[in-house]
């Protein structure tokens, strides 16, 4: 099907899982013109099968919507952080405990990852029905420019790291806060170098 479409530039795709990642993978390759790929990833427990993901070689803008039921560790952030030319990265989080997002080398002093992980993301978008800390480090997220959160359930949360971001232009928060989150995210936006 998507052999006769030579000329294909941008494609919208639902329900990438596990089991079709392969397929769908091997039906772009041969699209040289193709810029700009969305994806919406399936629910799953884990996204480790996203770890041979590779973009096609013309692709500008790779935007991934992702739900996570049982967020395992940190096994889904280690890989998203691989993919080349992801620039929109939207996280949909469902948990029943809270959830802690590090964006970083280390966790809990080991490492994890490779370094430059998340380097060419500029949109950051999360929503999340239990308690979020979200954790940026110095290496990161450097062409970060909005960040969107939506609180699901009257959830709290909490940045630390924000001043790593050095490219963030624009913060959304969607939903309902209490005003004492809203204060202290105004004062590290104030400390924010941009």
């Amino acid at each position: 099907m998507f052999k006769n479409l030579t000329q294909l530039r941008k494609l919208g795709v639902s329900g990438i899982n596990r089991r079709n990642i392969k397929g769908f993978l091997s039906a772009i390759e041969g699209h040289v013109h193709l810029e700009s790929l969305s994806l919406q990833l399936h629910m799953d427990e884990d996204l480790e099968w996203l770890d041979k993901f590779t973009t096609p070689r013309n692709l500008q803008r790779l935007k991934m919507k992702v739900h996570v039921e049982k967020f395992q560790h940190w096994s889904c952030l280690k890989v998203l952080g691989q993919i080349r030319r992801l620039q929109v990265l939207c996280l949909h989080l469902k948990a029943d405990q809270d959830v802690e997002l590090q964006f970083c080398d280390t966790l809990d002093g080991a490492a994890w990852s490779t370094p430059n992980q998340f380097c060419e993301p500029k949109v950051l978008e999360i929503a999340c029905s239990s308690n979020l800390q979200v954790k940026f480090a110095d290496r990161d997220m450097k062409l970060l420019e909005q960040l969107k959160v939506r609180s699901l359930d009257g959830s709290s949360l909490n940045f630390s790291g924000l001043k790593h971001t050095s490219s963030l232009k624009h913060v959304w928060l969607k939903g309902s806060f209490d005003d004492t989150l809203k204060q202290e995210l105004l004062q590290k936006i104030a400390q924010h170098p941009n």
